[in-house]
Parts: C-alpha cells; structure tokens; sequence
C-alpha cells in the first residue's frame, strides 16, 4: 500500500513538473486567490492538479485513481512522513517554490514569477549557487542569476534514498488560564509539531469581598487582573453602601411628608432624603371607627356606617313590630298589621291573609312574625287588583289554594324555599304576572296553578332544586325527561320539544295563546289528553317521523297505527272536517273549543267518543254518529250550542 501511495505521488510530482514547464495558465490556475497561505494546499486547485494527473497517466497509459481514491492517497497516513509537496513564497524573491521529499536528483521542477520587465529579458544565467545540500530530512536548494536583469532561477535537490522519519516529539505543557484553554505541545526534532490533550478554560473565579473606591465597587478575578463592570454605591443604613458595605459620606437634607391618622392606621410623619433615605416620626395612635346616628338598612338587614370610611357594623336582620317597621332601626320592612287577618294555627304559628282586598297596597311586604310567633301560611289574597309586588317571608311554608288567583297587576313573584307545593290555581288568571322564581323546597306543582297566565315569560328554579328546572325560561323535571309548562308570555309561534322528553304535563300546552305550530320529537311517548286543549291557533302538530307512538296527518295528532284521532289543530279555519274511515275512536279534547267547524263527518269505523271529545264546538251545527258507536263520554258535546241534528 505505501509504494502504491509513494507511486501516486511520483505522479504528483510530475504532473507539477508538466505543469512548470507547458503552461504558465495552469500553474496560475493552481492559486485562484494569488496567495499561499498554509503549505499544505489550502489555496491550491486540487481538482485542476488532478486533471494534470490525468493526463499523465493517459500518457503512460495506466489506469488513473478516481479523485476521492487520490485525494484520500495524498492526504492520507503518509502526510505526516514529508511525501507530500510543499508549495512555500520565498519572500526575498518572489518566486514561488515547490519542495519534496523522498524524489531524486536536483530536477527543474520549478516556477518563476518575474515581473513586466524580468519576462522581457532573454536571459543569460550564470553558475548555479548552492544554497544548502539538504539532509535526511531536508531538500537541497540552488540558484542561478540572470546576468541582465537579475532574475534567479531556482532548483531543488531531491534525495530519492533519504529515509523516512518517525518522530520523537519532547512535550511542552501550557497550563490554562481564565480564558484560554491548556495544553501540550509535541515537538519532534524535524520541526514538525502537534498540539494534544486541550482543556477548557479555568473562567474567572472572584473574591468574596468587593473591591471599592469612593465612588463604585467590584469584584477581581484571584487568578488573573479581570474584574466585574463597576457598579455605583447604592446608600443604605448608617450611610453605608447596601452592597459592599464601605462608608459613604453624606449629610441628609430632608423634606417632610405628613401622613394623616385613618381609623384603623396611626399617622407620621415621612423624612426623606435626595439620597433616598427615609425616616418614621411623630407617629399617632389610629382614630377608630366612628358611627353615625341613623342605621343603614336594606329590605332585610340594618346596619351602621362609619363616617370617617366604608367600615360598616355587622349587618342585622330586621324584627318587625305591628307597625310593619324594623323594632330596631324602623324601616319600614313590611306592611302593617292593618291591612291583614292573622290565624293561630295549631302548631302555634300563624296564617295570614287580606283583610280587605279592595284597600290592599300595591306593594305588600308579607310579615315574618306576629306576636312573637312565626308566619307559615298564607291564606286568601285572591282578586287584589291594586297588588303589583308580594315579598314573602323565609318563614313561609304553605300557600293555600287559588290565594293569589285573579290578581291582575301582579307582576312577579318568589316562591320562598320552604314552601313544597304550589297549590291547585296558585296564580290562576294572573294576566300581568311575567316571572316567577321557583324555591329549592318546591316537590309539586298543582292542577291549573298558572292557567291564564299568558304574560309569563319567565320561569326560574333555585339550582338546590331536585324535583325541577328551567331551560329556557320553561320549566322542566330535574332530569329534563318531562315538559312540565311552557311560559305563555314569550309569544312565539313555534316551539320544538327537545328530544329526550318523553312526556308532556297536563297543561304543558294548554290554552297557549300564540302558538301556531308544535314539533314533537322522537322520545315523545305519552302525554295528557288536555296538554294541547283550547290552543286557539294552532294550525300544525308535527311528529318525527321516527316516534314510534304518534304520527301527523294534515297537521293532526294521531296514534301511531292511526286509529285514534287524538287531537285536531283547532287553529285551523277549515269549517268542515272528514275523519279518516281507520280511526276506531275520538279522543278527550280531540275538538274541545274549536270554533270553525260546523259539519264534522264521522266514518262508519268509529266506535269511542271519549269524554269532552267535541265540548265547547260552538259552531258545530251537523253531526250524524255512526251505528257501531257504542260510547259517548261525558259532556262529549257540552257547550255546542250550534248543534241541531
């Protein structure tokens, strides 16, 4: 392997000889930026030295190496023993030189740089001068001047037999410093050195104590005169720096801040200095609170208020005496005992209903306690027309049946959270009642209990509530699966039942005056036969097509094998009405209060009239039942005061 390398660079050698004496543009080529500038080819066109390879071995007719094969040969293991060209600037002449080791003879393998003038010369050398002979590891180096125009001329002496060389390095070792790193270095006695075993720098590494002078401080690296960017004194107690502790002389001139006594914080005085030094003095004791005379109050609580800041007394809640004011700070907090008629029950609390329901207040502010004793009930306050707001009590835990019924000014209301139940009638024809606030308590809702309420718009239930909730301001069972009651006062025309319901209340729907059509989903499987009735105008019940209980036809309600007509949109203006020949039965409120019909024909099929089916038909003139009817239920046609045959 090493002759097979010694052998490329023979061809090295003569392919630098080749390009000495054929072309001064390649010799040029061979230095694209006109300097050397490592010996060791950095600047040198390796690629165009290979091309001249190339030719030589064409020449020869050997195969050549690939370039990476030969520049893996020339650059190898073999570099450090000299083989390798070495291409140098004599800086006393000017001419580039090239040196090798383990060639032969003295040979013209050379270059010249003359200048503009020397290139005109024909010139006449005289002898060659020997500078040295060389040595085993050095080349042999002569020359011969021009006799005209000074040029030298040089050649080298090549030792073909000198030996190759192994190093023996002695070693230099240069210990690390704060910024630079360690190391040893290798030298051989040829000259050739290396430098091996590198370790970091040490960095700096700073005294404890800072070093200052009157005006800034410190810190020195102990190994070396590096030191930190200096930082100014900062002044801090007994006129010593806060950081590196030296004394700095200063005499304070103070301005005075005064800082004047709060209730609840002592005042003082505030020396500071230019230098940012400051002082505490003349400090006092805090005022404390000071109160006024009169109470602050609410509808339930009463308190006072300081008048130095916002420090209030802890609230208290208010004791009513017969007059309706606060015993304490005589807010008026309820409405006086004139106005009402107290009942001992016989658990010892009382009820309380209107005296008088002609006199009554506009608003009435329903009384915690008489004679000592809790008010639980609430009786009779049914048509008080001049009643607009209720406030009742916590201590409330019944509200008898129908009590607020046909009180038309009434505008809102808050069930308390003891109460249970909201009797039958509870707010019954309530025209102007728009909210109403549910209480945690409430387990029932009662028959009919916000029947003509069709302003409500707005139903609420306390979250703590396990029987029941609002979505939407309609109010729902707790786990959503039945619509208990619609809120009349919204006034749209169309309303979706969510799907998951499953059953619709007894008057989910009942009497709602706007409401043109209905949508029920596919979970729907049960409703009351009244929770559609007296919907004066609607004209459209829609069923999913994937309920598996009910279906439409034309806007109607039919069970789903279609032999029940269930309900008929009374909306509509039809005045004559054709029941398909499958329906089997008629159900309750199928036609109650549809007011344009006047002939309904009813199919030979039809077996079951149910109860109230065509009550309250008030333009229902004909009306011929079939053979195989064999029951008409109760008040079936009540209230048709147009039927003649």
């Amino acid at each position: 392997m090493k002759q097979k390398i010694l052998g490329i660079i023979m061809l090295v050698v003569m392919a630098f000889s080749v390009l000495a004496l054929s072309s001064c543009e390649r010799l040029e080529g061979l230095f694209p930026d006109g300097e050397v500038t490592d010996n060791h080819f950095k600047n040198v066109d390796m690629p165009l030295v290979y091309e001249i390879y190339l030719d030589y071995m064409e020449d020869i007719g050997e195969e050549p190496l690939s370039y990476d094969e030969w520049f893996e040969a020339i650059h190898g293991d073999e570099f450090q023993k000299g083989i390798i060209p070495l291409i140098e600037k004599n800086e006393n002449s000017g001419f580039w030189e090239i040196s090798f080791n383990n060639g032969k003879g003295w040979n013209d393998l050379r270059f010249k740089t003359e200048n503009e003038e020397q290139k005109k010369c024909k010139h006449t050398f005289g002898k060659w001068v020997t500078i040295s002979e060389g040595n085993d590891y050095f080349n042999g180096i002569r020359y011969r001047e021009c006799k005209k125009c000074d040029y030298k001329d040089y050649q080298f002496k090549i030792d073909k037999d000198a030996p190759s060389h192994t190093h023996s390095f002695t070693t230099t070792t240069t210990d690390p410093s704060c910024e630079a790193g360690g190391f040893d270095t290798k030298t051989c006695s040829c000259g050739y050195t290396e430098k091996v075993n590198e370790t970091a720098p040490l960095g700096h590494g700073y005294t404890d104590e800072y070093v200052s002078d009157a005006t800034y401080h410190w810190k020195k690296c102990v190994r070396c005169d590096y030191t930190t960017a200096k930082e100014e004194h900062t002044r801090g107690e007994g006129d010593k720096c806060s950081v590196c502790g030296v004394e700095m002389a200063h005499t304070h001139k103070f301005t005075t801040t005064t800082t004047a006594p709060s209730c609840e914080v002592g005042g003082f005085d505030t020396k500071t200095c230019s230098c940012g030094y400051t002082e505490k003095v003349n400090e006092t004791a805090p005022l404390g609170h000071e109160y006024t005379d009169e109470y602050v109050s609410d509808a339930t609580y009463h308190w006072k208020k300081c008048v130095r800041c916002d420090y209030t007394t802890e609230k208290e809640e208010h004791t009513a005496g017969d007059d309706g004011k606060c015993a304490t700070c005589k807010r008026e907090i309820c409405t006086s005992n004139e106005y009402f008629i107290f009942t001992l029950l016989d658990d010892g609390t009382y009820s309380i209903k209107a005296k008088d329901v002609n006199i009554m207040p506009n608003n009435v502010v329903i009384p915690s306690v008489h004679n000592g004793m809790p008010v639980t009930s609430i009786g009779n306050f049914a048509h008080c027309q001049n009643l607009i707001n209720v406030i009742m009590p916590d201590s409330i835990i019944n509200i008898e049946l129908g009590a607020f019924g046909d009180c038309d000014n009434l505008i809102g209301i808050e069930i308390p959270d003891k109460v249970e139940v909201i009797a039958n009638y509870l707010f019954s024809g309530c025209d102007n009642l728009s909210w109403i606030s549910i209480g945690a308590g409430v387990t029932a809702i009662g028959y009919n209990a916000f029947d003509g309420c069709n302003n409500l718009a707005n139903i609420t239930v306390n979250e703590n509530n396990i029987y029941y909730k609002s979505i939407e301001g309609n109010l729902y069972s707790k786990d959503g699966k039945t619509f208990v009651y619609y809120a009349r006062g919204k006034k749209h025309t169309t309303f979706a039942i969510p799907n998951g319901v499953t059953s619709l209340s007894y008057d989910a729907f009942k009497y709602s005056p706007t409401l043109t059509s209905i949508v029920i989903p596919e979970s729907v499987s049960s409703f009351d036969s009244q929770t559609f009735a007296y919907c004066y105008d609607l004209t459209n019940i829609y069923v999913d097509e994937n309920n598996q209980y009910y279906k439409s036809i034309d806007g109607n309600l039919y069970s789903k094998d279609g032999t029940t007509l269930l309900m008929y949109a009374i909306g509509k203006k039809d005045i004559s009405f054709e029941i398909p020949n499958n329906v089997t039965s008629i159900g309750e409120y199928a036609f109650a209060g549809c007011n344009s019909l006047a002939n309904i024909i009813i199919p030979d099929s039809i077996i079951y009239i149910s109860d109230f089916a065509f009550c309250l038909c008030t333009s229902l003139a004909n009306v011929k039942l079939p053979d195989k009817v064999t029951t008409i239920g109760y008040s079936a046609f009540n209230g048709c005061k147009s039927l003649t045959s």
